[in-house]
């Protein structure tokens, strides 16, 4: 039996078919004309200089991104804040004329500028 060497380009070519495209390996021997067994190692070896974790790392990734983008959104959205009555921090509440549980009524912070202007 003749060996055949394949170029590198070919291999990754391959290996890239099975891997990222999700293409079976003898669905992908056949259609090159190759042996499945040679592919079936170029992709073993592709996975073991890889790493460990390199698929991990992908998901890691997305997860970050939709995170981020929860991030954004959150910052985007209007906090709603009131100033209570009895001078207590701003407390979160569903509306600025909500009243908050402790069943003190709810007004709109002060203007940040009225107390150094005069207002």
């Amino acid at each position: 039996m003749k060996t055949v060497r394949y170029p590198a380009e070919f291999k990754a070519e391959a290996v890239r078919q099975v891997t990222e495209h999700g293409h079976g390996v003898v669905d992908v021997a056949k259609r090159l004309g190759m042996s499945d067994k040679s592919l079936y190692l170029w992709v073993r070896l592709a996975k073991e200089r890889a790493g460990p974790g390199s698929g991990e790392t992908a998901q890691l990734k997305a997860e970050v991104s939709r995170l981020k983008a929860d991030l954004k959104r959150a910052n985007e959205e209007p906090m709603n804040l009131c100033w209570c009555a009895s001078n207590s921090p701003l407390k979160t509440v569903s509306a600025v004329t909500a009243a908050p549980a402790t069943g003190q009524e709810c007004h709109p912070p002060p203007h940040p500028k009225a107390a150094s202007s005069g207002w």
